[in-house]
Formats: C-alpha cells, sequence, structure tokens
C-alpha cells in the first residue's frame, strides 16, 4: 500500500490538470509573460547602447570637440595631430544663420562637410553636395516646412560674427541626411531670432570664407573599439582631456598673442595712413585760403573802379528812362489783352470738357446696350452658321443623288423635301420603275454569260479589238490558198463569235450599271426619311433665322445710326480741339510778341548803354567779372569750409575708429581652449539616460508581473483547496499524511510557474 500511494496522489494530480487545463494555462502564461518582460526589459539597456556605439563609429563621431574664444587655424590641427593617442584631427566650420524660403524665417545651425571625414552625415535621400552652392537638410526640415529636394534656400547670416562667413546665400537642396552630432530633438540655442535653433544644415567646408575655424574634432585611437557608454571609454577619454589641458593652453596663448599682433600691425598701419592723410589736407587747405585771400584783394580793388564808374553811370541813363517808361506802357496794355484772351480759352477748354464728358456718357450707354444686344447677335449668327453648314452637308449628301432624281437641282430638292416629299418619293420611284423596263428589255445574265464563253476575261475594248484583227486576218488571205473556203469559214465563224460576245460584254455591262443603280434607289429609299427630317428641321432653323432676320437688322441698324452720331460727336470735339490749339498758337503767338517787346524793350536799354558811351559797356562788363568773381570767390569759400570741415570730420571719424580698435584690442579676452568630450552633447547624453531608465524600469516592472502572477497562483490554489474539501477529507480519512496530500496541490501552482 506505501508503494502504491504516491502513484496514486500523481495520477490524481495529473488528472486535476488534465480537467482545469486552462486554468493551469493561465497560470504558465501569466508567468511567462513576467519572464519575456524581465528577458526583453533587461536586454533594451545594452542593446540600445550598442546600437548608438556602432552607429557613431560607423559614422565617424568624435571624441572630443576642441573650442576656441578667438578660433582656431590650420596651425593648431596640424600641433593636435601630432599629439600622441590622436587617431584624426578635423577642423570645421559652424555658424547660426537664418533660413529663408518664401515668407518662412527658420534658425538653423550651419555645419561644413567633409566626405569622408569625422561626424560624417547618414545619407536619407538624394546625394552628396558637389559644389559650394549645395548642401544637405535633415528630414525634418523639409517635411515641416513644404520644402523639396531641388528647392533653393537662403542663409542669412546677419550683421554680427557670422556676417561674412558664407561665400554666397543661396543654396540648392541635394538630399536629406542625419548627422551624429544630433542624435536627440535638441538642435541648440543662437543669438539670432526668437534663440532657439530649428534645425541643421550641412554645407562643403569651401562654401565657408572665416578666416578662422570654429571647432576642431577628433577621434583617438583605440577609442572606436570600446563601448562609447562603458567606464572604459569615459576613462580613455577624459585622460586625453587631462593630458590636452597643457597643450591646449600653450596653443591659446599662441593663438592670442597671434591675433593681438595682427590687431596691432593693422593699428599702426592705419595710424600711419591717418597721419599722411593729416599732413596732406592741412597742405591742400593751407594753399586754398591763400588763393581765396588773392581773390578777396583784386575783388575789393574791382568794386571800387566799378563804383566811380556807376555814378557816371546814373547820370547817362536819366535821359533814356522817360523812352523805356513809354514803351513799359504799352507792354502793360499788351498783357491786359493776352489775360482776357487767356480767359476766353480757359471758358473754352471748359466747353470742350463738357463736350467730352457727354461723348463718353453716350459712348458708355451705347457699349453698354451693344454689350446687351451682342449675345442675341451672337446667338442669331450662329444658327445662320448652323444653317449654311448643316445646307453644304445636305448639298454635299445629295450631289450623288441628282442622277436618280431627273428635273432636281440641289435648290429644288431641298424645297421638295422640305414641303412636298411625297413627289420626290414619286419620282424615284418611277425611276426605279423606268430602269426595271431596261433590265427587262436586256437578256438574262446567264444568257449574256453564254455568250462570253471564251471571252469572259476581256472588256469591250479588248474584244472589239479582236474583231478587228479578225477582219484584217479575212481580207489579207490569198485567194490562192488551197484552203481559202475553209479558212475563211472559219475566221467568219470567230468573227461572228468575237461580236457576238463584244455585244454580250456591252449588254452585260449595261445591265450590271442598271442593277448598281436600282441599289443605289434603294438605298436613297432608305436613307430618305432621315434625310427628309433633317431638311424639315433645317428649314425651321432657316424660318426661324428668317423670323428674327428684320429684328436683328433693325437693331444692327440703329446701332450703326448711333455709332455714326457718336463719331460725329468725336469728330465735332476734335475739331473743337483743333480750334482750340489754334486759338492757343494765336495767343502764344501774342505772347511771344510780347515777349519780343520786352526784348526790344531790352535792347533798347542796351542800346542807350552802347551809344551812351564805351565806359559804359566796360563798367557792365566789369561788373559781371566782379559778379563771377564775388561767385566764384563765394564758391570757393564754401568749399574750403567743406572741404575744411570734412576734412575734420573724415579725421575726427578715423581717429574714433581707431580709439576704438584700441579699446577692442585692449578687449581682447585671454584666449581659452575647451576641450570636450561627447558627454557635452545633448543628444548623446539624453540617449545614454533613455537607456539607464529603460534598465531601471527593467528592474521594477517585470516584479509587478511576478507579483501579479504569484498573487493569481495562490487564488487559484486556494480556490482549489476550497472547492476540494470533501476530497481533502476523504484522502485524510483513507490514511494518507498532510505533505502527501498536499504536493498535489503545490507541485501543481509550482509546475505551471516552473514552465511559465
Amino acid at each position: 500500500m506505501a508503494k502504491r500511494t504516491p502513484n496514486r496522489l500523481l495520477t490524481d494530480a495529473f488528472r486535476e490538470i488534465k480537467n482545469t487545463r486552462s486554468r493551469f494555462v493561465s497560470l504558465l502564461v501569466l508567468s511567462a509573460l513576467a519572464v519575456c518582460f524581465l528577458a526583453g526589459l533587461r536586454a533594451t539597456e545594452p542593446d540600445m547602447k550598442r546600437s548608438a556605439d556602432r552607429y557613431f563609429d560607423e559614422q565617424r563621431l568624435m571624441d572630443l570637440h576642441i573650442l576656441s574664444t578667438l578660433g582656431l587655424t590650420d596651425a593648431d590641427t596640424g600641433a593636435l595631430a601630432a599629439v600622441e593617442g590622436v587617431e584624426a584631427v578635423e577642423p570645421a566650420y559652424t555658424i547660426d544663420a537664418m533660413l529663408r524660403h518664401g515668407d518662412k524665417e527658420i534658425i538653423v545651425k550651419g555645419l561644413s562637410y567633409q566626405e569622408g571625414g569625422l561626424n560624417a552625415p547618414h545619407l536619407a535621400e538624394g546625394r552628396l553636395p558637389e559644389r559650394a552652392d549645395e548642401c544637405l537638410v535633415e528630414p525634418d526640415l523639409l517635411s515641416e516646412n513644404g520644402l523639396f529636394i531641388g528647392d533653393t534656400i537662403t542663409l542669412d547670416t546677419g550683421s554680427g560674427t557670422y556676417e561674412d562667413a558664407l561665400a554666397g546665400e543661396n543654396f540648392t537642396i541635394v538630399g536629406t541626411a542625419d548627422s551624429p552630432l544630433y542624435v536627440g530633438v535638441d538642435r541648440g540655442s543662437s543669438s539670432l531670432g526668437t534663440g532657439q535653433v530649428s534645425a541643421f544644415v550641412l554645407l562643403p567646408a569651401k562654401a565657408f570664407t572665416m578666416e578662422s575655424y570654429t571647432d576642431i574634432y577628433v577621434t583617438l585611437d583605440g577609442a572606436a573599439g570600446l563601448l562609447c557608454y562603458d567606464d572604459a571609454y569615459t576613462d580613455l577619454v577624459e585622460q586625453m582631456q587631462d593630458e590636452l589641458e597643457p597643450f591646449a593652453r600653450e596653443r591659446a596663448d599662441l593663438r592670442e598673442a597671434e591675433v593681438i599682433g595682427e590687431a596691432n600691425e593693422k593699428l599702426a598701419d592705419a595710424e600711419q595712413e591717418l597721419a599722411d592723410a593729416e599732413a596732406e589736407a592741412d597742405q591742400e587747405l593751407a594753399d586754398a585760403w591763400q588763393e581765396l585771400t588773392d581773390a578777396r584783394q583784386e575783388l575789393d580793388d574791382g568794386w571800387a573802379e566799378y563804383e566811380d564808374g556807376q555814378q557816371t553811370l546814373e547820370e547817362e541813363i536819366a535821359d533814356a528812362e522817360q523812352k523805356i517808361a513809354d514803351g513799359e506802357e504799352e507792354l502793360a496794355d499788351a498783357l491786359e489783352e493776352l489775360e482776357e484772351g487767356e480767359e476766353r480759352l480757359e471758358d473754352g477748354e471748359d466747353e470742350l470738357a463738357d463736350g467730352w464728358r457727354q461723348y463718353n456718357s453716350g459712348l458708355a450707354q451705347y457699349e453698354a446696350a451693344l454689350a446687351e444686344f451682342q449675345p442675341k447677335k451672337e446667338e442669331f449668327d450662329q444658327g445662320v452658321a448652323l444653317y449654311e453648314s448643316g445646307y453644304a452637308e445636305f448639298q454635299k449628301s445629295v450631289e450623288p443623288l441628282l442622277p436618280f432624281l431627273p428635273g432636281y437641282d440641289v435648290d429644288s430638292l431641298y424645297n421638295d423635301l422640305a414641303t412636298k416629299p411625297d413627289a420626290v418619293e414619286t419620282i424615284l420611284a418611277a425611276e426605279e420603275d423606268k430602269i426595271q423596263i431596261q433590265i427587262g428589255k436586256l437578256p438574262s445574265k446567264e444568257e449574256l454569260l453564254q455568250d462570253l464563253v471564251g471571252f469572259e476575261s476581256q472588256t469591250a475594248e479588248e474584244i472589239l479589238v479582236i474583231c478587228g484583227e479578225i477582219e484584217a486576218q479575212i481580207a489579207a488571205l490569198d485567194k490562192m490558198d488551197p484552203n481559202y473556203s475553209e479558212n475563211l469559214s472559219q475566221l467568219n465563224a470567230e468573227l461572228e463569235r468575237a461580236k457576238k460576245a463584244y455585244k454580250a460584254r456591252l449588254n452585260y455591262t449595261l445591265l450590271e450599271q442598271l442593277n448598281e443603280s436600282i441599289v443605289h434607289i434603294k438605298s436613297i429609299e432608305d436613307a430618305l426619311p432621315g434625310l427628309i427630317s433633317s431638311v424639315q428641321d433645317l428649314n425651321k432653323l432657316h424660318l426661324k433665322i428668317e423670323e428674327n432676320r428684320p429684328e436683328i437688322e433693325a437693331a444692327q441698324a440703329q446701332f450703326e445710326a448711333q455709332k455714326a452720331q457718336l463719331d460725329a460727336s468725336y469728330q465735332d470735339l476734335q475739331d473743337g480741339e483743333a480750334e482750340l490749339r489754334e486759338g492757343r498758337i494765336e495767343l502764344q503767338q501774342g505772347w511771344d510778341e510780347y515777349e519780343d517787346g520786352l526784348k526790344d524793350l531790352e535792347e533798347a536799354r542796351e542800346t542807350l548803354r552802347t551809344e551812351t558811351a564805351d565806359a559804359e559797356q566796360e563798367l557792365a562788363d566789369a561788373l559781371a567779372e566782379l559778379e563771377d568773381g564775388e561767385q566764384e570767390y563765394a564758391d570757393g569759400l564754401v568749399e574750403y569750409e567743406d572741404g575744411k570741415a570734412e576734412a575734420e570730420q573724415k579725421i575726427a571719424d578715423a581717429r574714433k575708429e581707431l580709439e576704438q580698435a584700441r579699446r577692442d584690442i585692449e578687449a581682447i579676452e585671454d584666449c581659452e581652449w575647451y576641450v570636450l568630450g561627447r558627454n557635452t552633447n545633448a543628444g548623446y547624453v539624453s540617449y545614454s539616460m533613455d537607456a539607464d531608465r529603460m534598465g531601471n524600469l527593467a528592474s521594477v516592472f517585470p516584479l509587478i508581473f511576478f507579483l501579479v502572477a504569484a498573487l493569481v497562483c495562490l487564488t487559484t490554489m486556494t480556490r482549489m483547496v476550497e472547492e476540494e474539501r470533501v476530497t481533502i477529507g476523504g484522502l485524510k480519512a483513507l490514511g494518507y499524511s498532510r505533505g502527501a496530500i498536499a504536493v498535489k496541490y503545490v507541485g501543481y501552482g509550482f509546475l505551471a510557474s516552473a514552465i511559465g
């Protein structure tokens, strides 16, 4: 009994699993889910870091990022390349720019790109840039801003640090790519616009015109073989950073000395140029002032001589003033008449303007009425065109029918089809009967074919030729031929048969033509109802056209009359304008005569001055020379003052610029080098933190599933024990121990959980 007991309990346990297999499978699946979550989350963190490390190695992401407050040079690059432990060095440019496309403005980072270099972009679409005016952009920049490969964008670097950083402003997008420098969503900040960078743009290095580099990227020996997020890699990078600190200080001091030296040299050159320009300006101003002093003395002497002559001139002019006054009075009267003429001319122009307004109003009314009438006219013209095209089509279609309708031409056939189609049908039937009678008078087709035996392939003309040949043979027979009678009889028989065949061929041809005519007439009779219907429709259209024609022609005549009236008004207005022009010309002639009078008066004054004495002319010349001299002196003085002020202002501005340059040189801060690792890259660090979070989640989240699985297992076992209390009691009554009974229930849960 003791040997059989475990087998009985084991059999009962397996029977229980079979009877409650859904419950058993549920416990198994729940345990399996907890294990799957644990395994999956545990594998996520290392997989993420290995994937990132593989991507960074493939794209040759820098291990160290060198920045300098005074920029970096090729000498810095060469010195870095010679440092032990450095694998590769690549100088680069980084700028901030405003991307303009249409009405959009986007702040972007402009990064230099070298094919086969460090921080290689991962090409997503398109191709790599080949020219200085081509670029790569990140895919989101296209999708979010409606851009496409092949579009041209404009990069505005502003008026600050990067004002002249690029060789050009316009770049053609040739592809999209991801950069290992940006593995997150953060693109950094900028001093442009809102300060938030939205995207990056990759440009060839030859697109930049900067005197110094903004960045140097470095990779280290052995770094690619290490997992980038492991302590070994971090230790290697930090060790190199420590080793580069004295090197960085040395290079920064050299760069500071170089920048300050270049600035001082340029400042010294500028100070020398300013001193030379100041000396030259002082000499030119001194020479100009001496010329002005000499000119002033000459003018003062000339004015003294002129005043002496002026007194004499006044005495001589007094006698001629009365004559000049009389001439002025006459000119005043003429001026009054001219002004009255101007008033009359202005009144005429006002009347003409009123006439033009009335004409334009009438023209507008005419054009409005014409526009309203035009659709009716177009509809009428379309109907006429439709009728004419329909009649032409009718004419084209009935011309082949006219031979079968004797006594008809196109017009008479059209009229009869429209008004009395029965007459046409009667004539057509009569023509058919006539042809049938002709057919009845001819031999049958079989009889004609019988007569054509031997001549089936010859035409009537060919048979006629054969007859001629036979007759020629008969005429040429030699009567001395012993077989003359026999041959002549044979030829006559052949001639008779050929003539019979010729007549049969003619009748056969006529019979075929008559049969074809019958076929044509039948086809005409079949098409006649449709033709009658189309003719009647066409005739209705013609009647409607003729009904509307008087109204259209009357309206057309009315519009032509209105147009003629408007044209006449236009001609009257043109004539009025011509009259006004003539009046204006006459008035202008009056003004010209008045001006001539003024000139004559002035000539009289001039004559008076000439006749008074040669001294007057000399005095006038002297006055002109003095006035010119005064003007030249005034212009020279103004020019001197302007030149002096301009020179002083330029010198003052140059001194300010030099002073500002000195202050700028003095304000140059100590050059600093910053040797940064990947841990300063926000995307790189953010990705590492995300992987760590997944590892932390793997330590907590599966535990919840295990607790749930344990709780469900406990609840299931409790219910099973409650359900089988009677069975358990029976087993105890049979003498089974508590431990033996418990094996079934503990084993049930353990087996399901263990398999899961």
